[in-house]
């Protein structure tokens, strides 16, 4: 992957991170930090019930989930919480 498109990605997943840490009502790193330490609950918490409905009814969509996953979002969002951030 080139610099300039790693770049875009790591500049979007940092909106994303942003986006929901604000939705969760956490900062990004707190957010970042549960999710690589595995606390689901904590990122989740913050969360109206609409919103878990829809994550929920994200994770149960097989195909929208593997879209989510496949997106560069995501893929940098793996990248970071494997502490492999520069490749």
């Amino acid at each position: 992957m080139s610099k300039n498109k790693n770049n875009n990605n790591s500049s979007s997943f940092d909106e994303l991170l942003n986006r929901a840490g604000a939705s969760a009502g956490t900062s990004p790193e707190k957010l970042e930090q549960a999710a690589k330490e595995g606390r689901l609950k904590e990122i989740f918490k913050g969360m109206d019930k609409e919103q878990l409905n829809r994550v929920q009814n994200i994770l149960k969509d097989r195909e929208a989930t593997e879209r989510i996953l496949n997106s560069p979002q995501a893929q940098e969002l793996m990248r970071r919480l494997k502490g492999n951030k520069g490749s």
